[in-house]
């Protein structure tokens, strides 16, 4: 079994350097958004902060990863503790990322499609009191997109909507640095 994997992961990092080294665009990347994160059954959503990178393999598709964690809790009223629940959400995403530019203008779309890791702690709190909930994780396939800037070839600003999981939608604004 640890053959067969040893192998296919050098398979893959051998794709992987083929295609970059044959790709006159390709480069690394560095990015940051920050934005609202909604949960279908709470009412106030939660702010989360995500850092990441990737390698640009095509002209306008890059392989990318990131890291989520909230920076303040989505709540909905707990009507039966006369309190409120907290969600706070951590997430780490590897996708692939496909760029539709609007010919030399700088303009474009972008649409992201891959595998995302959610941590989801929940907590109970009221009078007085605070009760930890539980924990779930989960794995899902994650889809997103969004329009983007790049006022130079290194800079990119962009705002995405993202949907890691079914009852979880994100909005964030983005900045990339390509180097």
């Amino acid at each position: 079994m640890t053959k067969t994997f040893s192998r296919s992961l050098g398979i893959i990092v051998i794709a992987l350097s083929v295609v970059g080294a044959s790709s006159a665009h390709a480069d690394w990347t560095l990015h940051a958004e920050y934005g609202l994160f909604d949960v279908d059954s709470f009412d106030d959503d939660g702010t989360m902060l995500i850092i990441g990178g990737g390698y640009q393999v095509w002209r306008n598709t890059s392989i990318k990863a990131d890291y989520g964690l909230t920076v303040s809790d989505a709540e909905t009223p707990a009507s039966a503790f006369g309190g409120t629940v907290e969600l706070d959400l951590t997430q780490i995403r590897f996708y692939l990322e496909n760029n539709f530019p609007f010919g030399d203008t700088g303009f474009g779309a972008h649409f992201r499609y891959g595998l995302v890791r959610l941590d989801a702690d929940s907590s109970v709190s009221g009078n007085g009191a605070s009760v930890q909930e539980g924990e779930e994780d989960t794995t899902n396939v994650h889809f997103g997109g969004g329009l983007h800037w790049n006022p130079t070839p290194q800079h990119r600003l962009s705002v995405n909507v993202d949907l890691p999981d079914s009852d979880i939608t994100t909005l964030a604004a983005g900045y990339q640095f390509r180097f």
